[in-house]
């Protein structure tokens, strides 16, 4: 991540452990945070056919037009349809046209997604929707983007999700939360890991000793030294004997 918190993201197929520093980690498909030097790294994945190109990477080069040069610091790639600007050292945003969404204040922000995008002002976390009001308070210690409908949000080292509209969907107690995939969340608890729902529903207990996000509505898991694979509603489906 940035000193702006860039954390749009790249695909790719392989397996990591979950404490690989690169990003979060899946079994067949894995999650990088995108910087410029991933960017090269993702196209060439692409270029070989073991990308599914994101659409962050598609707007790389699209910047807002109607901008007068030395009006801002730094202009950033659009968003959404919308570009981050960096004044006197506070990031606001603008449209594609140029137009002030809202003026240089916060001291971090992210790109939108799913029309939300993340602000920090005095080390607290909140969102902005796409007519620049704020809609979830500024009040988490860290926050991550919106993706397949939440987003994870941190209190006091604990994290859990909201939904668009700052409703706690699941319990802000939990070590780790990666990001969904298959409208299901991995979240980590005391060394253990269980699944979510996009909606909160708790598919499995927090129980399996190491499990992988889902990818093709299937997730790999070991439990007592037993590796299988659970379906989306956590029943095994595979090595199940």
């Amino acid at each position: 991540m940035g000193n702006e918190g860039t954390t749009d993201f790249c695909f790719f197929y392989g397996k990591m452990s979950h404490n690989s520093p690169s990003g979060a980690n899946l079994q067949g498909l894995y999650v990088l945070n995108e910087k410029k030097s991933m960017n090269k790294f993702c196209l060439f994945l692409f270029m070989t056919g073991l990308l599914c190109l994101h659409p962050a990477l598609a707007q790389e080069d699209q910047l807002p037009t109607g901008i007068s040069a030395g009006t801002y610091e730094r202009v950033y790639p659009l968003s959404e349809g919308f570009s981050r600007v960096k004044l006197n050292g506070k990031i606001g945003f603008v449209s594609a046209t140029g137009q002030a969404l809202l003026p240089p204040m916060y001291d971090r922000a992210g790109n939108f997604h799913q029309g939300r995008a993340w602000v920090a002002l005095n080390k607290k976390f909140g969102f902005v929707n796409q007519r620049g009001e704020v809609v979830i308070p500024l009040e988490y210690d860290r926050a991550k983007n919106f993706h397949q409908g939440v987003a994870a949000v941190q209190k006091e080292a604990a994290w859990g999700c909201i939904n668009p509209i700052g409703e706690e969907i699941i319990p802000i107690v939990y070590d780790q939360v990666l990001q969904a995939t298959d409208n299901r969340i991995l979240v980590s608890q005391d060394g253990s890991w269980g699944f979510f729902s996009t909606d909160g529903e708790a598919i499995t207990p927090i129980q399996y000793d190491q499990a992988y996000p889902y990818f093709n509505q299937k997730a790999q898991v070991v439990l007592d030294g037993k590796t299988f694979y659970i379906d989306l509603s956590g029943s095994c489906v595979e090595g199940c004997e």
